[in-house]
């Protein structure tokens, strides 16, 4: 299966996750990741705890709101 993490600074992320789960219904493959500030290494943790709930075989997309990455 594929995962979709959307990654961003605020809510913009959730929000995004809510926008569509409004529009196409539940979807269990797009999750949101959200960093309230310059707090790096939390959001690598909730990252990579996030990641090692799905199966191994997944593909794995992450988008985010940050330039460059």
């Amino acid at each position: 299966m594929k995962q979709i993490i959307l990654a961003s600074h605020g809510n913009l992320a959730e929000g995004a996750v809510d926008t569509v789960r409004m529009i196409v219904g539940d979807v269990s493959n797009i999750h949101a990741v959200t960093l309230q500030r310059d707090d790096t290494d939390s959001i690598k943790s909730k990252l990579n705890d996030l990641i090692a709930t799905f199966d191994p075989a997944d593909a794995v997309f992450i988008l985010t709101d940050v330039l460059g990455s």
